[in-house]
């Protein structure tokens, strides 16, 4: 089953940072650009650690293969909707 929940979850969390990459792609001409850089490679290396993680989880029972993909991929997707939301309905400042 940790096998299973490995080979499922790089195509599904390539699939989530690449959708992630259209909010944080968004660049304040007055502000710096590398900012988003370093959050996006932080966000990478957190995911790809929760991957790693609950895939050790399931080989050793602690968790359930389905419940597994649910709590990674799913607080990711949160995460993608709350930063789509944060970049579409930004208050306007001027």
């Amino acid at each position: 089953m940790a096998e299973w929940v490995w080979r499922i979850s790089y195509p599904v969390s390539s699939l989530i940072l690449c959708l992630l990459a259209v909010p944080l792609s968004y660049v304040n001409p007055r502000a710096g650009r590398s900012l988003n850089v370093v959050f996006a490679i932080l966000i990478y290396f957190a995911y790809s650690n929760l991957v790693g993680i609950s895939q050790g989880w399931v080989a050793s029972s602690h968790l359930s293969a389905s419940s597994s993909l649910a709590l990674v991929h799913g607080g990711m997707t949160a995460a993608l909707l709350l930063f789509f939301w944060r970049r579409f309905h930004a208050p306007a400042r001027g």
